[in-house]
C-alpha cells in the first residue's frame, strides 16, 4: 500500500509552495517558514517536513501540518500554556546535530 504524498509545486510569482492537505484545502507556504525534522516522528518516518498553521484567532492551539503527508496534522500548543514554568532541555549531540536557520531559534516538540 502506497502512501499518499502531499502535492507540491512552486510559484514563482510569489516564491511560495503549494501544497494540497486533506484538512485545509490548498495552501501557500513560504519555503523560510518549513520546519525540517532532523529525525521523523515515531511511526510517521515518510513525513519530516512540516509547517505550524494557527487553529483560530484566539485558540491557544496550533496545527503542525506535515508537507510529506497531506492527511498527518498533530494539534500543539505552547507547553508554557500548561506549565508556565516549563523550559526544554536540549542536550548539547542534539544542539551540534540540529543547525538551526536563525541564530537561536529551536523548536522542541515533546509527546
Amino acid at each position: 500500500m502506497q502512501q499518499a504524498m502531499a502535492t507540491t509545486t512552486c510559484s514563482k510569482k510569489h516564491g511560495e509552495i503549494t501544497v494540497l492537505t486533506s484538512r485545509f484545502g490548498e495552501l501557500s507556504v513560504n519555503p523560510e517558514k518549513i520546519i525540517t525534522m532532523t529525525s521523523p516522528f515515531l511511526g510517521f518516518p515518510d513525513s519530516k517536513r512540516f509547517i505550524v498553521r494557527p487553529h483560530g484567532d484566539e485558540s491557544p492551539f496550533l496545527w503542525l501540518q506535515s508537507l510529506d503527508d497531506p492527511k498527518l496534522a498533530f494539534v500543539v500548543t505552547q507547553a508554557t500554556l500548561l506549565i508556565p514554568q516549563y523550559q526544554a532541555e536540549i542536550p548539547g549531540l542534539i544542539r551540534q546535530d540540529c543547525k538551526p536557520r536563525r541564530k537561536n531559534r529551536w523548536i522542541s516538540c515533546s509527546f
